[in-house]
């Protein structure tokens, strides 16, 4: 056998170099941890994306021999499941569906320590090895932010996986193509430039609605996932957040959103986050430390709560358990299948709550003890009429002699439009119910013409939806979207609910049933108060002072 050239052996050398500048190992996996936080050998894989990338023909050719293993914990395992899910259908070229609806954003929320941004970020990376050439933004409040993040992203990668182009830019160029830009949404209008086919919204609950709705839309050219992820809000900003993840629990909106659990975050000490409690306030330590969706401190329901074991629940399916029929005889004399809130306005709209009553598991009387009380539907006819309103309720299926409808009390002396008579004869908005065939018209107080006092009806609504023990009797159907907005943002204004607010309408409407059966006075109606409850106060007389 003779001997190669000097000329071959280099000839041989160039090859082989280029072969190593050609294959890249960019692949990566998310798996789950253990309760210590360690990736076992055999450990559950949820996602595997990339391989190994060829630089000639730019595209992945097999697997790769080195993989970039990433750990998730147990609380975020089942929005990890969603994701897997999420990327095999967009592997397919296809979009995933839940409910008839497409996917097209994720809302990750739950307490500190829980998971939210580092399950975010690391979906993102995901994103941009599986797809070459594709552009995943990562968005922040600010710059300072996005430098934070920017780190923690580039903590993970390999250095050979990417080159950086740093401040103003904040950009990662992988291998592939694919490019992570770190963006701030100090200034929304800002984040209108660019392509975007993956987005992640990191503290979203810090960001204008403004924001989401512009990388939202960037994502529709090629069907992409904007992943939010969020803590409550405490703030006017970002409410926003709040009715999103109403939305998306309801199936209102093309979304799907997950609670991620610090409890099963094995790198923190959760202990240490509970001894929190003793040290802040009780709302504070729900909103931040256990994550719970809390109405504001300037609203009327304060105690409302749409988070996981608040207000906002399904009603019970088992038949018996409904018990709407059995309780209206018991307080009424008359047996209805359900009782309908009405209230009257030009503007915004008039409307009507469905209000029934199931049995307490709880209480040992079964069927004949204090009930629980859901509000399962609501009607509302915008620029409609009271005979509109009827109108909608009769499409609905309601049987006018099976009902009991407790409107506002004003309606038996005038109509909707505030016109008080006909004639001589006093006309009002119960009367046209009663012309639409509605038999069963009851005021909100037995004992008074008028509506009670508005107080009066909050502090009795507020002892349904939660007692000084923590029980909850008022419940309200997640689909209920508006009217549990409502319920949460009704706003106090000088102390006391504001009457022109948008939202005191559903709430009014809800309400007055409520105090009928189960009424809060501050006196007992038509009895003189005691001197016990008067408080003489001693006040300076005006004037000059008597010499």
């Amino acid at each position: 056998m003779s001997r190669a050239s000097p000329q071959s052996n280099r000839d041989l050398s160039v090859s082989i170099l280029e072969q190593r500048d050609r294959f890249a190992d960019l692949q990566l996996r998310l798996v789950a941890q253990d309760a210590r936080g360690i990736v076992q050998p055999d450990a559950r894989r949820y996602l595997q994306v990339g391989g190994r990338w060829d630089n000639l023909l730019k595209r992945y050719v097999e697997d790769a021999p080195r993989t970039m293993v990433l750990g998730l914990h147990g609380g975020q395992a089942p929005a990890a499941q969603f994701l897997a899910q999420w990327f095999a259908a967009k592997a397919r070229g296809e979009q995933l569906r839940e409910h008839d609806k497409a996917i097209y954003s994720l809302l990750l929320h739950g307490g500190r320590r829980a998971g939210k941004t580092d399950l975010a970020a690391k979906s993102g990376v995901a994103y941009a090895v599986m797809r070459p050439r594709s552009w995943v933004w990562m968005v922040s409040e600010n710059i300072p932010k996005t430098e934070e993040l920017l780190e923690a992203i580039k903590g993970w990668m390999p250095t050979e996986w990417y080159r950086e182009l740093g401040a103003p830019h904040y950009t990662l160029t992988l291998l592939n193509g694919s490019v992570i830009w770190l963006r701030s949404a100090h200034k929304p209008q800002s984040l209108k430039r660019g392509r975007c086919d993956y987005a992640v919204l990191n503290e979203a609950q810090n960001m204008d609605e403004l924001a989401y709705t512009i990388v939202r839309a960037a994502t529709a050219d090629n069907g992409g996932l904007t992943v939010l992820a969020a803590n409550p809000s405490d703030t006017a900003r970002g409410y926003w957040v709040d009715e999103f993840f109403e939305q998306a629990r309801a199936s209102k909106r093309n979304a799907r959103e997950f609670h991620l659990d610090a409890s099963q975050n094995p790198h923190v000490d959760f202990e240490s986050l509970l001894a929190m409690q003793s040290e802040v306030d009780d709302r504070t330590f729900r909103r931040e430390i256990k994550g719970e969706f809390l109405p504001r401190t300037d609203v009327v329901f304060y105690s409302w709560g749409n988070g996981q074991d608040g207000n906002v629940q399904p009603a019970p399916e088992i038949e018996t358990a409904n018990i709407t029929r059995q309780f209206t005889k018991r307080v009424i004399g008359w047996e209805f299948d359900c009782v309908l809130g009405m209230d009257f306005q030009n503007v915004p709209y008039p409307c009507a709550v469905d209000v029934r009553f199931f049995v307490d598991p709880d209480d040992p009387r079964g069927v004949l003890g204090d009930p629980l009380v859901w509000l399962v539907d609501f009607t509302l006819v915008e620029n409609g009429g009271e005979r509109d309103l009827s109108a909608a309720l009769l499409a609905k299926g309601y049987d006018p002699r099976r009902t009991m409808l407790v409107p506002d009390a004003s309606g038996s002396w005038q109509t909707q439009d505030r016109k008080h008579r006909t004639g001589q004869r006093q006309y009002g908005s119960h009367d046209i119910l009663r012309e639409c065939g509605w038999l069963h018209v009851y005021k909100p107080d037995e004992h008074m013409e008028r509506n009670p006092l508005i107080l009066d009806r909050v502090r009795g609504t507020l002892a349904l939806i939660k007692t000084a023990t923590g029980k909850r009797r008022l419940f309200s159907d997640p689909k209920n979207i508006a009217l549990n907005q409502a319920m949460l943002r009704w706003e106090n204004r000088g102390g006391v609910p504001y009457r022109r607010s948008p939202f005191a309408h559903l709430c009014d409407a809800a309400t007055y049933p409520l105090h009928r059966f189960f009424p809060h006075r501050g006196f007992v109606v038509g009895k003189a108060p005691t001197k016990s409850e008067i408080q003489v106060l001693e006040v300076q007389r005006s004037g000059p002072r008597p010499v």
